[in-house]
Parts: C-alpha cells; sequence; structure tokens
C-alpha cells in the first residue's frame, strides 16, 4: 500500500503538482493527483485510523505508554482533564504526525538502501573492502550492533557516501526566510519561500571531487579513521533539519552492514549493470532492477 503511494509520488508530475496545486485541474495532472490523494491517501489514513483506534480501546491513561500512539493519548487526556487547551494534542494531529513518522521515517530509508544495494553493484571492489573489513572484526555468529561503528569505519564511510550519491531529497522541504537579507548580491525580502537544494552541495566537484565516483576514503583521513565532512549534509543543516537523523544513521548502518555481512550483490548474470539513472520526484528513487544475493555465510 505505501509502495504503491510512494511510487505514484515519484513521478516527476508530483513535484510539479506540489508547486502550482492548481495543476491539478489540468488532464496530464488529473489523473495521478486523483490517484494519489482521493484513492491511495485516503487507504493510508484507514489504516492509520484502523490502528489508532485499537491503541485507543486498549488505552489506561494510568500506565506507561508502549508506543507513540499511548503516550500521545496520554498527553491528550492529561490536557483535557486540567481543563487547559489541547493546542497540538487532538486525534487530527495525532494522525498526521504518525502519517509523517510512517512515510518520512521509513521511506527516505528504505530508498537510500535500495541506491545503496545499486552502488554496491556497481563497485564490487568498495563491496568486498567493505566484508574483508566486517570479517576482521565481527568473528562470532551475532549481529551487527551500533556498539560495532567504531569498529567498521570503511562501512561508516560507506554509509556516508551512500546518503551523498543517493541524495534522495535534492530539493528539500519547504522553509522560509524570517528577515530581510542580501545574498551574494540578491535581495530576499521577509516571509520568502526557500527550498535548499542540497544536491547543488553535494555535487559540487570543489566539494567533492569526481561527485559522480561513489568513493567511501571521502570521509577516512590518511590512517583510516573517521574524518568529519562537513559538506555532507543529507539531513540538511541547522535548527529544522531532519528530527529522525540519529534513528536513521542507525537504520541505515544496521541493515546495510548486517546485509553485506550476509550477502554479496551483483549484476544478474548475462545481463549489463542496472542503470544509475534516478527517477526524479518528491523523492529521488532508482529504477527497478534486479541483480543477483549470493549467500556469503
Amino acid at each position: 500500500m505505501l509502495d504503491d503511494h510512494m511510487r505514484l509520488m515519484a513521478d516527476p508530475r508530483m513535484a510539479l503538482l506540489i508547486f502550482f496545486p492548481q495543476l491539478q485541474h489540468i488532464p496530464p495532472f488529473r489523473g495521478i493527483f486523483h490517484q494519489a490523494f482521493n484513492i491511495n491517501l485516503k487507504r493510508l489514513w484507514a489504516f492509520l485510523d484502523a490502528q489508532i483506534e485499537e491503541d485507543n480501546q486498549n488505552f489506561d491513561p494510568n500506565a506507561e505508554p508502549t508506543d507513540f500512539v499511548q503516550a500521545f493519548l496520554k498527553e491528550m487526556h492529561r490536557t483535557k482533564a486540567e481543563d487547559a487547551k489541547q493546542g497540538n494534542y487532538t486525534m487530527l494531529q495525532l494522525k498526521n504526525v504518525c502519517m509523517d513518522l510512517w512515510i518520512a521515517g521509513m521511506e527516505t530509508t528504505i530508498t537510500t538502501l535500495r541506491w545503496g544495494a545499486l552502488h554496491m553493484i556497481h563497485n564490487p571492489d568498495v563491496q568486498a573492502k567493505i566484508q574483508a573489513e566486517i570479517d576482521e572484526h565481527i568473528t562470532d555468529d551475532r549481529e551487527i550492533q551500533m556498539s560495532d561503528k567504531n569498529a567498521l569505519p570503511y562501512t561508516m564511510a560507506a554509509v556516508n557516501e551512500m546518503q551523498r550519491t543517493a541524495n534522495i531529497l535534492a530539493q528539500n522541504l519547504f522553509h522560509k526566510t524570517t528577515r530581510d537579507t542580501t545574498i551574494r548580491g540578491y535581495k530576499i525580502e521577509k516571509g520568502t519561500v526557500c527550498l535548499p537544494q542540497i544536491s547543488a552541495v553535494h555535487l559540487d566537484p570543489k566539494l567533492f571531487p569526481n561527485p559522480e565516483r561513489f568513493d567511501p576514503t571521502r570521509y577516512l583521513n590518511a590512517d583510516g579513521s573517521p574524518k568529519k565532512v562537513d559538506a555532507l549534509i543529507p539531513f540538511s543543516v541547522g535548527k529544522r533539519q531532519c528530527l529522525g537523523e540519529s534513528l536513521a544513521r542507525m537504520e541505515l548502518f544496521l541493515v546495510f552492514a548486517n546485509l553485506l555481512r550476509k550477502f554479496k550483490l551483483s549484476a544478474t548474470p548475462g545481463e549489463k549493470l542496472p542503470s544509475l539513472e534516478p527517477r526524479m520526484g518528491i523523492t529521488v528513487q532508482p529504477h527497478a532492477f534486479k541483480c543477483c544475493i549470493e549467500v556469503r555465510r
């Protein structure tokens, strides 16, 4: 259900609809708008309604919450009991926040990992180095954990490069200027809508030489230790950068490292390498591709 919706949202027409919503009335855009917002989105809301209602039926305001929904319901119950203004603690806001967490917290990570798998197929030498590092430092049968991160600097560097090259939000979220300002001679008035273009940074050859090349050593010192690269900003910068950054970094490292520990990824025998050409939309996604997955252990 979510996959169907996000495939539709990846259509370039959806990006245009966000900037120019009046296009929804024009035939080339009418059908995709109807499918995305009148059909798919209603299915997603119905699913969330059912999940929230299930939690609500079992909710005990005096017990410790066991998940986000119950924590929200507890705060909503507290503000209502105190006869205070509920503010943002309403059922509608709960649905909205759950939708944000579901889509933004899952789709972006999955898309980045798809790009990571694709780059491993195109760069078997990098994949081999990651697997050699993992095999050297993780010698037992347990799953790789976050506590192993410091022992796997090349793997972490590959995760960083995966985020830079994936560049899944080439146009970041909407911001606006809080005061009049001037940038490089251009006067920008207070309240002007701005979209930070992260791709302009991640693909700048002055910051990342040979930016089209997948090169984890960009984030390593000569001795192999991690190197901080301030120009790597997949989660944006400033006070409004992505709230889920720490969770996303953990998910990317754990899934990517454990995947490559157990499997070798390669192109399907007899077929050419899958395309690195992106599908531009709300998120930048790779085209669907096939690959060979070989068990290592």
